[in-house]
């Protein structure tokens, strides 16, 4: 696994450090999840530090395509306090199923 994001076996771990410079890879990364059928995922943010807003705004895009358009489910693992409260201030736990 890389230091920033890694996914494997339907689980997408990230990093420490997330942020705006992996976006663009992020995004390609979970765009060919979708394109390969993942309706069920699991995301593991246990050790998340530091998150950018970008990268949040992606990843709750990416959770409200899988719940919502193709009826998927997401699972959070151990999301870190830092995780859960960035995602709060950006108002998207509720789409990110963050609760």
């Amino acid at each position: 696994m890389s230091d920033l994001f890694e996914l494997k076996d339907d689980v997408l771990t990230l990093g420490e450090d997330v942020g705006v410079t992996q976006v663009a890879e992020l995004y390609e990364t979970l765009t060919q999840c979708l394109e390969s059928g993942c309706t069920k995922i699991s995301i593991d943010a246990s050790k998340t530090r530091r998150v950018d807003g970008a990268l949040l705004q992606l990843v709750a895009g990416f959770v409200h395509e899988v719940t919502d358009e193709l009826e998927g489910e997401v699972q959070w693992t151990n999301p870190s306090d830092t995780f859960v409260a960035a995602a709060k201030m950006l108002d998207l736990n509720k789409v990110m199923r963050l609760h």
